[in-house]
């Protein structure tokens, strides 16, 4: 019964990793330079979550002193 209960709190804490997640990247999705998080399953370590460094939308800000990379850039 306690293995049971182990795996069953394990995949609690990765479900609600997840819905951390989804949630950040949802909430800051309009944010100016936000890079999403991802997450991967792996057997070892359960979820890995990493952040997206893939280069994203640049939009005009009219704004003298705001500048964008775009390319290779980071």
């Amino acid at each position: 019964m306690k293995l049971e209960s182990y795996f069953s709190t394990i995949g609690s804490l990765e479900e609600q990793k997840r819905l951390d997640t989804i949630s950040n990247n949802i909430a800051n999705a309009n944010s100016a330079g936000f890079k999403k998080d991802s997450i991967h399953f792996s057997d070892v370590m359960g979820e890995v979550s990493f952040t997206s460094m893939a280069q994203g939308p640049i939009h005009q800000t009219c704004n003298d002193l705001d500048i964008a990379l775009s390319g290779d850039g980071h």
